[in-house]
This record gives C-alpha cells, sequence and structure tokens, in this order.
C-alpha cells in the first residue's frame, strides 16, 4: 500500500514536514486566551507529552526503519485488533479536526476580502467545503508532491509569520506601549485549585499534536535510523520556543475575553500594522499565514489516510478499496475522509456561536487522539519487553529507568488531558448540560465505527473468505 517517491526525503524537508505538522500560527489564540499561566502549562506540556512522544517516537522509527508509523508499533506490540484501533482513532482525529484549522484558513482569508466575514457562518462554510475539495485533490497526487509543497508552506507559512509576530510583539514591549498582560511569577503559576486554569492544558496539548505524524513516511525518508531523531528532535526545539512567545504576543495586545478562537492571530496583526502605519503588509501577511495553515493540512491530510490504508490486507476495510495500483486505496479513504468531514463542518451554523462549535471540534478530537497516545506509550513499554534484541540508531535516555519515566511522563500529561476534555472553559458558549451531550454523543460516534470494522473482519473470516 505504499508508492515510493523518486526521490527521498532528506533531514531539512523531513524536519519541516514535522514542524508543519505541529507547529502554526493558528494555534496561538486558543493557548493565549489563558494568559500568565499558559507558560506554566506550555512547559508541563512540554515535559508530559511533546517530549516523550516526540523522544518515543524518534527511538521507534530508528528501530524499524522500514516501516513507520501508530499502525505498526501498536500492532506489533499488541496485534492487528488493538493496532487498528490505534489508527482510527488518529484517522477519525483528522476528520472531525479539519474544519476547524479550515475554519482558521477560511477566516483569514476573509481578511483579503471583508474582516466581517471572518465571523460569518454560512461564508465559513462555503469556504471551507471549496479547501477541503481542494486539498483532497492535491494530496490524492501522493507523498512526493504534498511532502514538497508542505516544505514550502512551512518555511513561507510558518517560520516567517510566527517570527514577525513575535518581533513586532518584543518592540511593542521596548517601545513601552499599552498591554493587556504583565507578567509576575504569581500569574505564571496557576490556581491549581481553579478549574478554568486546568482547561488551558487542552489547548496547549492540542498544540503539541502530531509529533509522530510524520513517522508514517519513514520509509520515504534517506537514511530513516539517522535522519528521523535528529529531525524530530530539532523541530521539538523550534515548537516550544515560537508557540510561548506567540502565545505571549497576542496575550500582550488583545484582552482575554476577546480572543477570537479563529482569527485572534489576524487581530493582533491588524493591531501591529495599524500602530505602525504598516497596514499595505497585511494581504503580504494573509498570504503567508494561509500557505502555512494550507501546508500544515497537507500532512494532516496525508498521512493519517495512509495509515489506515494499512488495515486493508488485514482485512478490516471494504474489498472496494482493494486495488492492484497501490494509490488507488489511499485515495478512496481520502474520499470518504473528506466526505465525513463535509458533514461535519455544518456544526458552524448549528452551533449558537462559532468558538463553541471551534473549541467542541477541537476538544473532541484532541480526546481520541489522546486515547491513541495513551496506546503509543503502552505500546513503547512492551516492545522494549517482547523485542529486547531490536537495535536503534536512537535510544531513549537513562535505560529502562529512563523509559519508564518517559512513558509514565506520557500517559500522566495524556490522562491528565482526557479527563480535563470533558469540561468547558467558561468562555464557551454552551451550558454544562448541552456541552456533555454534545461531547458524549460526539465520542460515541467517532470511536463506533472500529467495532463495525472488527466485526466486518470477524465475519468475512466466519464465512470461510481468505483476506
Amino acid at each position: 500500500m505504499h508508492t515510493k517517491p523518486a526521490k527521498p526525503l532528506g533531514f531539512f524537508v523531513l524536519m519541516l514536514i514535522i514542524v508543519g505538522s505541529i507547529d502554526s500560527i493558528r494555534n496561538l489564540p486558543a493557548t493565549a486566551i489563558f494568559g500568565e499561566p499558559l507558560i506554566f502549562f506550555f512547559l508541563f506540556g512540554a515535559i508530559t507529552f511533546l517530549l516523550p512522544t516526540a523522544l518515543l517516537s524518534a527511538e521507534l522509527a530508528s528501530t524499524w526503519g522500514e516501516h513507520g508509523g501508530i499502525y505498526f508499533w501498536v500492532k506489533k506490540a499488541f496485534g492487528d485488533h488493538v493496532g487498528t484501533l490505534a489508527i482510527w482513532l488518529q484517522w477519525v482525529n483528522t476528520v472531525v479536526w479539519m474544519p476547524t484549522i479550515l475554519s482558521f484558513i477560511a477566516s483569514t482569508l476573509a481578511y483579503l476580502i471583508a474582516p466581517k466575514l471572518a465571523t460569518n457562518p454560512y461564508y465559513l462554510l462555503i469556504a471551507i467545503l471549496t479547501l477541503l475539495w481542494l486539498l483532497t485533490f492535491i494530496t490524492s497526487k501522493g507523498i512526493r508532491i504534498s511532502g514538497k509543497l508542505a516544505a514550502g508552506c512551512t518555511i513561507f507559512g510558518v517560520f516567517l509569520p510566527m517570527f514577525a509576530l513575535i518581533i513586532l510583539g518584543a518592540c511593542w514591549l521596548a517601545s513601552g506601549k499599552p498591554v493587556n498582560l504583565h507578567l509576575t511569577w504569581h500569574g505564571v503559576i496557576p490556581h491549581f485549585t481553579h478549574w478554568d486554569s486546568w482547561v488551558s492544558l487542552t489547548a496547549v496539548m492540542t498544540s503539541f499534536l502530531g509529533a509522530e505524524l510524520a513517522t508514517v513516511n519513514v520509509r520515504d525518508v534517506h537514511n530513516p535510523t539517522r535522519n528521523f531523531p535528529k529531525a524530530l528532535l530539532t523541530a521539538v526545539i523550534l515548537i516550544l520556543i515560537t508557540m510561548i512567545l506567540g502565545s505571549l504576543t497576542i496575550a500582550l495586545m488583545i484582552p482575554a475575553h476577546q480572543i477570537n478562537l479563529m482569527n485572534g492571530t489576524m487581530e493582533t496583526l491588524q493591531g501591529f500594522f495599524a500602530s505602525y502605519h504598516l497596514t499595505y503588509l497585511m494581504p503580504i501577511a494573509v498570504l503567508m499565514i494561509f500557505a502555512g495553515a494550507f501546508g500544515e493540512m497537507v500532512n494532516w491530510t496525508t498521512s493519517p489516510a495512509r495509515g489506515l490504508t494499512q488495515t486493508i490486507d488485514n482485512g478490516y476495510l471494504p474489498e472496494l478499496l482493494r486495488s492492484p495500483d497501490t494509490l488507488i486505496p489511499y485515495k478512496r479513504v481520502l474520499m470518504v475522509q473528506s466526505i465525513i468531514a463535509s458533514f461535519i463542518s455544518c456544526l458552524f451554523i448549528l452551533l449558537p456561536k462559532i468558538n463553541s462549535s471551534y473549541w467542541l471540534l477541537t476538544v473532541l478530537s484532541t480526546e481520541v487522539y489522546m486515547a491513541m497516545y495513551m496506546m503509543l506509550f503502552i505500546a513503547g513499554l512492551c516492545l522494549a519487553y517482547k523485542f529486547p534484541n531490536d537495535k536503534a540508531t536512537f535510544k531513549l535516555p537513562g535505560g529502562r529507568v529512563g523509559r519508564w519515566l518517559i512513558c509514565c511522563l506520557g500517559l500522566i500529561g495524556t490522562g491528565l488531558t482526557l479527563i480535563i476534555g470533558f469540561f468547558p472553559p467558561t468562555d464557551v458558549a454552551l451550558s454544562m448540560s448541552h456541552y456533555t451531550h454534545y461531547f458524549i454523543v460526539g465520542l460515541i460516534c467517532m470511536v463506533l465505527p472500529v467495532f463495525g470494522m472488527f466485526g466486518y473482519k470477524a465475519w468475512n473470516t466466519w464465512q470461510g473468505r481468505k483476506l
């Protein structure tokens, strides 16, 4: 189920793909609304999630250089059923999450037409569907084209606007202009007894998702056992620095209760440009941020779909997805993915506020992804004992104790996020009862289909079919 590109991916392109999968200016408003404590939760999230995920993924990728991705690792540890559950959780997370980032792209593009459209649900829905099917067309062309596009978008649309935002914030501070955030030691340490403080952890963890995503492309990497760990760890450092400073910049400019989750970044840039008489740069900023978000979507659209196609050979998906042409099953999964995401996008006109639907879809996708990460950390422990003689060019530091510490930290971070996800922040315009109802129904709808896949394989096996 794999088409090898003519030229393998090198360290630099791979690093850009990883950064583009995780680092996004889109995530900054969702963390900026929590103010000073976001520094604590970024560091907490890095220690209990981002670094453990990156380190474990690097070791697993370097151990099995010809294979990669959550499906292979969990399957190797626990068998076909559990591996299928893991890749399903990753894939369905992507399907539910896609409308949120597409809404960000749509609201960003609105600044080229009429900024008021950025909060118009009907404009958002039309723009989301257009972008979604454009992405489907591009990513159906294979990893070589989509990988180069994603790398270029990361340079132009992530690094440049992110650093520009941070530099503008530093100039704003240096010039003594009024700010909405005053960093103090007392403010940075959250009030642990206030539940709202912990809700910010969900936004932080969401911004760290995807560290393992590029591992599905490990077979396309030149010298993967060397280049993949190196690219992954370099990307982690860049991601952590840019996200903390970028979020603080937005919090400095806009009061927390006025930050819009979709266009808070654009409002911040608009404020900077207006103050420094640089409004003519706004269209350029819009195009750059659009490119970064679009490149991120290329990564997220491609990798989970490629991972899910691996289950076809094991009989978990219908025969109609199978084809002698190895690219056809991937294209068919992409088509199903886009159809489902199109229906989910309608939430933007059904829920009372756009912020509400944005947060709900974000948390739903994060919850199922966190369940997948818990399986990853448990698999990491299991594989070390199940295959003790496998050679890895990159080993988790600290030997056996280090492995247990890293995996347990990852389980703590993912477990906390799973619990916190059941509680909405005060800024979400949904009552607790309505939020819980939507949340539980959403989780059931996301997880239930995988049991149908189990039943499908069991039925065919019982019928004596050779799958």
